[in-house]
C-alpha cells in the first residue's frame, strides 16, 4: 500500500465488505497498533507468544478435550493428530526468550524502530 500506486484501486474492486476490512487493517497497522518504541514491541511479542502457545491451545483443548472421541468411538487425538499441550511461559527458557526477542526485533524492524542485539 505504501509503494503500490494501484493498491487503492485494486482494494476498492474487492467484493462485498472486503475493501472496508482491508482499509481497517491498514489503519490498525499504521495508527492503532503501531508500537511507539522497542518496549512496546517486546510487550507485543510476549503477548503474541502467549496467544500462540498457550491461549489457542487451551481453546483447542476446550473444544476437543484430550479424551475426545469421534462419532465412531475412536480417539479424536490419534494418528497424525497428536494432542497438544499448552506451554507456560518461562523467562529462564532460552527458546521462549529467543522467540520474544526475535519477534520484538522483527516488529521493530517493520516500523523502523531500533531493536536489540
Amino acid at each position: 500500500y505504501i509503494t503500490d500506486s494501484e493498491f487503492m484501486k485494486r482494494t476498492l474492486k474487492l467484493p462485498g465488505v472486503q475493501p472496508v476490512e482491508v482499509l481497517e487493517a491498514v489503519k490498525r497497522a499504521l495508527v492503532e497498533d503501531r508500537p511507539a518504541n522497542f518496549e512496546a514491541c517486546v510487550q507485543w511479542a510476549r503477548l503474541h507468544w502467549q496467544q500462540q502457545y498457550h491461549n489457542q491451545i487451551k481453546q483447542l483443548l476446550f473444544n476437543f478435550p484430550a479424551d475426545q472421541t469421534t462419532t465412531s468411538g475412536a480417539p479424536f487425538w490419534s494418528g497424525p493428530k497428536r494432542c497438544p499441550h499448552p506451554l507456560v511461559f518461562d523467562v529462564n527458557n532460552k527458546t521462549h526468550m529467543d522467540y520474544v526477542v526475535a519477534a520484538a526485533n522483527r516488529l521493530a524492524q517493520c516500523y523502523s524502530l531500533k531493536g536489540s542485539r
